[in-house]
């Protein structure tokens, strides 16, 4: 009995399951021209069951709830839920979502529509962002964007990167500009990657134009998260670790095949090792020594914190964002460390319905400890440098070991001075704004702006006293203090007219921008300073006759005016035109002129292309080719263009002596910033309506009017004036692909991949010499910068090969 009652209890459970479970099938297309939707995600709402659309639009679910809810979903559509009922079969229309497929592109001084772009950027959201867990941002764009290089410019923490946008362009200055939510700086180190809600890189002079004497080298535009209106309160937190360490090490020579060279090298030089120096070498070879690795002396496995706390929300009529990182680095370099915290407040008010004011506002401090990031003098070099045959540590003195057949510091005892060597940087922005929409008319409106950045540094280095052979010693300790003040304020007030007439659209902005920078330097040295932490400083030398002191003061400014026009026929025909007139502090010619050119044809949407339209997964192809002329005045010292003199220099008159200045160098009162004429042809794709999308440009950027020392005499006793006279060309291909799909209800794919070839040649350094820099040349024909070494014909391996060479 026990067992029948089992088995119609099984039998009912099997019928519900039957009852519940059912197949749905159906096809969807899209409502504009009821093409077939390949990749369209179906999820019945509620659980994990699934499926997608096939080649034909079809498709085929088992649901199993009692009502169920079907979710529709695909890149560049809206969200749809049907309720299916009683159903068993369905045809579902898709329609576009306008909002995402007219996605706006934060532009300089403004934002367009991404379909009336004309200009060649790369854009990245939050999630690309934080993808990588990366401390600095600028390590998160590495590989994110075709064109763009990111070198970290040494192995330690916090030392920085440096980024290139479509290649070097001077030999001066290639760094690209930052603005920040508007406001021009530096560098955006002290922003948290979670802390960023989109980034654009603009690339081609027709996007960069705006920003005139500062866009030569490309604009880096960032814009950081700031809550919404009517959202209740979000708390979000991000915590992750890890560890770091070199992939590879660079293949040196063991001890016994160091010496085997060395022996060689005297014999080859008719030399006689001294009978030590033979001993040394004699063992090792004897022993087949392995002796130091030094790059294992001074590395380590490398470790990284980082945690961060993001509250944002907003009422009827305020919006905030509220963000703190606190992020901690030990690098692969012993006695290297960052300690970095960063905070940021973004805060928003609907004064009335068309009026906003708001303030961004971060504060960014850190410390760290190296070589202040250079590589030349570093732990690391002084590994590659010393032989094998010498040890890290000499057991019987119990102190760092005597390097015997190269130059330099024991590789360890500079590592190990590493932790004296500290900087620190507090660093404050804030930048409020006031924005009034339809302040006349429709479509006109009003932003103005104020911003102030402040940093104050500080760079101790601590060069304790020791002693291994009289050759190899530092007997006095020395002491560095280096206190740094920067104060940069900017403003920028602009008119911006959006507004369509028909088939005409008019994206239209003129203003006018002032910035002023001034910074303060004051250098102290002392010697004999005790090693104790608590009495490391300058104040506490014996011989305050040795102090030596020493500082600087550097200004400058700029006011501009600019202009820009977007109009768009129709969404088929496209220009743009950029006019910006720069005033600035560092030439005697003050004022330069900067325009550029560029256009745009969406050719899906002729007439005569709507066969191939409705019948290929296309859904944009456009055409972009633009031209631009701008400037770069970084590369220009605040003054280059006046006679400079020098105190600290004495002279006898009349039996006694008195001080006086020279002068430094020659004037050049025609000198002016560095320009670079670029041109640009591209095409933007998409397919399966921005599921399948990218972008291939060519571009040529030609860097004219570089500015260079030229040569004089020697007998003239002054410093090389500064002239205008180099010229470099950088030319490329760049090609991106990218592919968004949702897999589910819980799950998105995205996979891009980016390609680019860029070529760099100096064409002129104006008839003069070549410029040599550490290990590098650059000269007219070649790259910049460029390494150079010996070119062999050949190994003769027997004297007969020699004796017919």
């Amino acid at each position: 009995m026990k067992n029948i009652s089992m088995l119609c209890m099984a039998l009912l459970m099997s019928f519900s399951m039957m009852a519940q479970q059912r197949s749905v099938s159906g096809s969807v297309t899209d409502s504009n021209d009821k093409s077939a939707m390949i990749g369209v995600s179906i999820m019945e709402k509620g659980t994990t069951n699934g499926t997608i659309t096939d080649i034909d639009g079809n498709f085929s679910l088992n649901v199993t709830t009692e009502n169920p809810i079907l979710v529709f979903s695909s890149i560049g559509y809206k969200t749809q839920e049907i309720n299916i009922g009683d159903q068993t079969h369905l045809t579902v229309l898709m329609n576009q979502d306008t909002e995402q497929l007219d996605e706006l592109v934060v532009v300089g001084y403004g934002s367009m529509r991404k379909s009336d772009l004309t200009g060649s950027l790369s854009s990245l959201k939050s999630d690309q962002l934080t993808k990588l867990s990366a401390v600095d941002v600028t390590q998160a764009i590495q590989g994110r964007a075709p064109g763009v290089s990111v070198v970290n410019n040494s192995g330690e923490p916090g030392a920085g990167t440096k980024i290139r946008i479509r290649g070097t362009g001077s030999v001066n200055n290639s760094d690209p500009l930052f603005v920040v939510d508007g406001f021009p700086v530096n560098d955006i180190s002290h922003i948290a990657p979670q802390d960023i809600e989109s980034m654009e890189i603009l690339k081609d002079a027709s996007a960069v134009a705006i920003y005139g004497s500062r866009g030569a080298n490309g604009v880096i535009l960032v814009k950081t998260k700031s809550g919404a209106f009517d959202k209740k309160t979000q708390i979000n937190v991000n915590v992750f670790a890890g560890t770091t360490q070199a992939t590879k090490q660079l293949q040196m020579l063991n001890a016994s095949e160091f010496a085997t060279l060395k022996l060689e090298s005297y014999a080859n030089a008719n030399l006689t090792p001294s009978q030590t120096m033979q001993s040394i070498l004699d063992y090792a070879i004897q022993n087949n020594s392995v002796g130091t690795n030094w790059q294992d002396e001074i590395m380590r496995t490398g470790t990284t914190q980082n945690y961060n706390l993001n509250v944002s929300g907003g009422s009827e009529r305020n919006k905030y964002d509220i963000g703190g990182t606190y992020s901690k680095e030990e690098g692969i370099i012993k006695n290297t460390y960052l300690d970095k915290f960063m905070f940021h407040l973004n805060n928003e008010y609907k004064l009335y319905d068309n009026v906003h004011i708001g303030i961004n506002a971060s504060y960014t401090t850190y410390q760290k400890s190296g070589n202040n990031g250079d590589f030349y003098s570093g732990s690391l070099t002084s590994a590659l440098k010393a032989d094998p045959v010498s040890a890290a540590w000499d057991s019987y003195t119990d102190q760092f070991g005597e390097i015997y057949f190269s130059y330099g510091t024991n590789p360890a005892l500079s590592a190990y001075e590493n932790q004296f060597r500290k900087t620190s940087e507090d660093r404050f922005i804030a930048n409020a704004y006031l924005q009034i929409d339809d302040i006349l008319f429709k479509g006109l409106s009003f932003r103005a702006q104020f911003g102030q950045h402040f940093a104050y540094g500080l760079s101790k280095n601590y060069s304790p006293q020791y002693y291994i052979t009289a050759d190899q010693q530092r007997n006095r300790s020395e002491l560095t203090e280096n206190r740094s003040q920067n104060i940069y304020w900017n403003t920028n007030e602009y008119f911006s007219y959006v507004n369509t007439f028909g088939k005409h659209s008019i994206n239209a902005t003129l203003g006018m921008e002032a910035q002023k920078s001034k910074s303060n330097n004051i250098f102290g040295k002392v010697y004999d300073v005790p090693q104790n932490a608590d009495l490391r400083y300058l104040s506490m030398s014996p011989n305050k006759e040795n102090l030596e002191v020493s500082g600087s003061g550097d200004h400058n400014a700029l006011l501009s005016g600019f202009f820009r026009m977007n109009y768009s026929f129709d969404g088929r025909y496209l220009f743009t035109g950029t006019y910006r007139a720069d005033g600035t502090s560092k030439f005697k010619k003050k004022w330069g002129y900067f325009p550029s050119f560029s256009a745009g044809w969406n050719m899906l949407e002729e007439a005569f292309m709507e066969d191939l339209k409705s019948n290929s997964p296309l859904s944009q192809l456009k055409l972009r080719a633009g031209w631009g002329h701008v400037g770069n005045q970084a590369s220009a010292g605040n003054f280059d263009y006046l006679t400079l003199m020098t105190n600290g220099y004495t002279a006898v008159f009349g039996g006694s002596q008195v001080d006086g200045v020279i002068q430094e160098k020659l004037a050049n009162e025609e000198l002016s910033w560095e320009t670079s004429e670029q041109y640009n042809i591209g095409l933007d794709y998409s397919l399966f309506n921005g599921g399948l999308s990218g972008n291939i440009d060519y571009f040529i950027r030609n860097t004219n009017d570089m500015i260079l020392d030229t040569p004089i005499p020697i007998y003239a006793g002054k410093a090389r004036p500064k002239t205008n006279a180099g010229s470099v060309q950088n030319k490329g291909v760049e090609f991106s692909i990218n592919y968004d799909t949702t897999l589910g209800k819980d799950f998105y794919l995205n996979a891009a991949f980016n390609i680019s070839a860029i070529k760099n040649k100096v064409t002129s350094l104006g008839g003069g010499e070549p410029l040599y820099g550490t290990y590098s040349k650059t000269e007219e024909g070649r790259e910049i910068a460029s390494f150079f070494g010996l070119q062999t014909a050949g190994i003769f391996k027997t004297e007969e090969q020699l004796k017919a060479h």
